[in-house]
């Protein structure tokens, strides 16, 4: 977002001459508008965007994006010479679209022979690397949501690496190349531009394991980094040699590092994480709780270094500038130098140097009595910086600030033209309702553009609408620029007159109390925020075309009407699309990774959804992403039935976080499961009394009632099975065991029975199982060989983090069975057809095989 002045019309200096009659007089028809100026860059801009997508999707090879570049240069000079205009303008555009494609292609696919994912060592073998730190490191704290965790979390340090050399078993090599390091502990005494000398072992980053979920090699690729590497301790990070003093990267870490401390000791503790989320970017100390309320209610983008931001900083230098007489020149120098010195230590984000690009032009046309195209601004900010960095292009944080920027300069332009103050209003207390009046209305009226522009993508990239967000927003931003301002007030009295930042430091506690009082309350309103599916991305793709189109093509009044037109029908033909009937009429079994831990997705077809667990030994966060990202990926926003099989954490501890996120119907459990006493099973029960969700009991020979072509049994454990105070049995032994059957298969989920529990199940009638959930994550003890008689599986699913129990399962159940484990293939999908035809599905490795 930025500042008002930067839309304002500029004004000229009075000129020495006497302006003619035809110049003095006004023209007619008062609200008359402008004629909007010419935009080259915004076609250049397109082309060269165009240039990207094409490289993107293609992957040209680099020397055909260099020779058609070549030809075209020539061509658009002969075009020159001989004053051929339009060819002229082609060739040109042509060019960037190659220019495009050439920059992504060298960014994205060109590696030289040093790079150091080229070598031969990158299967996590250890190694010793020579670095330079290029990043500054970010220090992740420990959980503070302990009581879902299995193991104890430590702090985690991350920060990418310049490479220069390596060691291996080999010897010795030189490399070039990023690598993104993480250390487990507090890496101290480390900054931008050090040399260091590290031990640990380097990989590949790892591809998406579930479905949906987060990418993150591409997300690193973006960054110029393809692999990762990662120690167990602090002390494997050496340094070598100190950064020079001198050196930018050094000096601009020193400035954050201090301000950190500035606001370390002047601010408490709660408002501390939020003051470095807004001043300096840093989120690092924001818990989850924290991060998920700005979301849902709609409020994230004030805790990400933007437009705004910027905006603020640059009025409030304006403003100091004015009331200490500063001339015109000095205040232009403040101002550019104080927004690209932040620009510098918030980490030069797109958004920041978007806004700082607008903001420094607007500056210097007022200062030379200039007016500028804001959409030919716009369109230099985005090619300047797609081609420092063409995989931006690909950012959800980039495209929703250059949405928004463009949403607010559409509004405006499309907006009625008169200024604030109504001049005829002479009563001066109905002239300043007046004017708040108006002002309300257009705030409203560009938040409500900037909803337009983004939602669609917010809704695809975060599966998350906040209606609420549209109405505190405007109420905030006031609050959010006070708040900013003695913000910025504090780091420098911090620097330079500490005997006045408690002062500002107790203002910025009161707003920053203000504000997340209003945040916290607005989401926890249940109609504030709702979280969908995964948006198709031919609606998106469709949805921001025919919006292109209509701001583009609408004539005159027609500038707003027509783009909501077009929105709203093609949002209704999407909903039209979502209401046709599902072809497919299968079963659908999907065994989620989620490490050592158990959880299962079952859609039934009749579209009802079946979880059975959702638990991970590392952190219940990993299971409640894994099952919401398969859910959301799917099209589906809702569990109708969740089974937890039994009380340990790495099977229900995913449970408390997932309700937040996902409606459910009911949750059962056995009789014995309602024991307060274990760790997170009140923290569950809790969970489920604040979301209204009904909490049932089954028992063996119940039969769950989810869909009539689907048929489940609960085997185990028997009806009023209490615990013997002498000899009680285990949670394991006490596991819920459940048979699906559909179209004559059947998918046997054992969870993690064993010990008595496993001989009270052996002893029921056998039942054959198409597939099979190994027992207690592929335990050999809990795998008996009476349990492969029993069931006599051809296809065995382990749920666990290691491979090691393949080969005993392997000959346990049988040369003809199949082995699967969610550690080696990830995720691992059966559909099974109405005539009973099993599709597999491995989601790490993509293949399909029908049987």
């Amino acid at each position: 977002m930025t500042p008002e002045f930067i839309s304002r019309r500029v004004c000229t200096m009075p000129s020495e001459q006497p302006a003619s009659a035809e110049s003095a007089s006004p023209p007619t028809g008062g609200n008359r508008r402008r004629h909007p100026g010419r935009s080259p860059a915004l076609v250049v801009s397109v082309s060269f965007v165009a240039g990207i997508l094409v490289d993107s999707v293609v992957g040209i090879h680099w020397f055909r994006w260099l020779s058609a570049t070549l030809v075209l240069a020539v061509t658009t000079g002969a075009l020159l010479r001989i004053g051929r205009n339009r060819s002229t303008t082609v060739a040109v555009l042509a060019l960037w679209f190659c220019l495009g494609g050439a920059r992504h292609h060298q960014f994205w696919s060109v590696r030289p022979a040093s790079e150091v994912s080229l070598i031969e060592v990158i299967d996590g073998r250890p190694v010793s690397l020579t670095a330079r730190i290029a990043t500054r490191p970010s220090i992740r704290p420990r959980s503070r949501r302990a009581a879902d965790e299995v193991q104890s979390r430590t702090e985690l340090t991350t920060c990418l690496l310049e490479c220069r050399s390596i060691v291996t078993s080999a010897g010795r090599c030189r490399i070039s190349g990023l690598v993104r390091l993480s250390v487990t502990g507090h890496l101290a005494g480390r900054t931008v531009g050090d040399t260091v000398h590290v031990h640990g072992r380097i990989f590949l980053p790892a591809k998406p394991r579930n479905p949906g979920e987060f990418d993150s090699a591409s997300y690193l690729r973006r960054k110029g980094a393809l692999c990762m590497m990662h120690t167990n301790h602090p002390d494997a990070v050496g340094l070598v040699r100190s950064a020079a003093r001198w050196r930018p990267g050094r000096l601009i870490g020193e400035v954050r590092q201090q301000a950190e401390y500035v606001l370390a000791r002047y601010l408490d503790d709660d408002a501390l994480p939020t003051a470095l989320a807004l001043l300096l970017g840093n989120r690092d100390l924001m818990t989850d709780d924290v991060r998920n309320s700005f979301a849902r209610s709609g409020t994230m983008h004030l805790l990400a270094i933007s437009g705004l931001h910027v905006g603020i900083l640059a009025g409030c230098l304006l403003a100091v500038c004015r009331v200490l007489a500063v001339p015109r020149r000095g205040t232009l120098l403040t101002v550019v130098s104080g927004i690209a010195a932040y620009t510098l230590i918030t980490d030069a984000r797109p958004s920041v140097v978007r806004a700082t690009i607008l903001i420094t032009v607007a500056l210097f046309s007022r200062s030379w009595h200039r007016t500028t195209s804001f959409v030919n601004t716009l369109a230099v900010a985005v090619l300047l910086i797609l081609l420092w960095n063409p995989s931006d292009l690909f950012d959800t944080g980039a495209q929703l600030s250059f949405l928004a920027v463009a949403a607010i300069g559409w509004i405006r332009s499309a907006s009625d033209p008169r200024p604030l103050p109504d001049p005829l209003v002479t009563d001066i207390r109905e002239r300043i309702l007046s004017s708040g009046l108006r002002l309300t209305l257009r705030s409203y009226g560009v938040m409500a553009a900037i909803a337009l522009f983004t939602c669609p993508l917010i809704a695809h990239s975060f599966n998350l609408v906040s209606p609420v967000g549209l109405l505190i927003n405007v109420l905030l931003i006031p609050v959010v620029a006070i708040i900013l301002w003695s913000g910025y007030a504090l780091l420098f009295a911090g620097f330079f007159t500490p005997w006045f930042a408690p002062i500002l430091g107790s203002i910025f506690t009161a707003g920053h109390g203000a504000v997340s009082c209003l945040v916290d309350a607005c989401a926890a309103l249940r109609l504030g925020h709702i979280y969908i599916p995964t948006l198709p991305a031919w609606w998106l793709n469709g949805y921001y075309v025919f919006l292109a189109a209509g701001i583009v093509l609408a004539p005159g009044r027609a500038r707003v009407l027509r783009p909501l037109n077009v929105v709203l029908a093609w949002t209704a033909t999407g909903l039209m699309v979502a209401l046709l009937p599902d072809g497919n009429r299968g079963l659908r079994c999907t065994f989620l990774d989620v490490g050592h831990g158990c959880s299962a997705l079952i859609r039934t077809p009749a579209g009802r959804n079946l979880l059975v667990d959702a638990g991970s030994l590392s952190a219940g966060s990993r299971a409640q992403r894994a099952v919401q990202s398969t859910l959301w990926s799917y099209g589906e926003a809702r569990i109708d039935v969740a089974i937890i099989t039994h009380a340990d954490a790495d099977h229900f501890n995913g449970i408390a976080r997932l309700l937040e996120t996902v409606p459910t119907g009911v949750i059962l459990v056995a009789d014995t499961f309602p024991d307060v006493t274990q760790p997170g099973v009140r923290q569950v029960l809790d969970a489920a009394t604040r979301h209204a969700v009904r909490i049932n009991t089954i028992g063996a020979e119940d039969q769950i009632e989810i869909d009539p072509a689907v048929h489940i049994h609960v085997l185990h454990p028997p009806r009023n099975l209490s615990r013997e105070a002498d000899d009680p049995e285990t949670d394991n032994e006490l596991c819920i065991v459940l048979l699906i059957e559909f179209a004559n298969r059947s998918v046997l989920l054992t969870g993690d029975i064993e010990g008595r529990g496993l001989h009270r199940l052996l002893a029921t009638p056998p039942r054959k199982a198409d597939i099979m959930l190994a027992a207690h994550h592929g335990s050999p003890a809990a795998n008996t060989p009476a349990l492969a008689t029993w069931a006599a599986p051809d296809r065995i699913v382990v749920s666990a983090d290691h491979v090691d129990s393949e080969p005993v399962l392997q000959q346990r159940y049988g040369a003809w069975a199949c082995v699967l484990s969610t550690a080696r293939h990830g995720a691992i999908t059966f559909e099974v057809s109405s005539d009973g035809v099993i599709a597999e599905t491995r989601h790490c490795e993509n293949q399909n095989d029908a049987m």
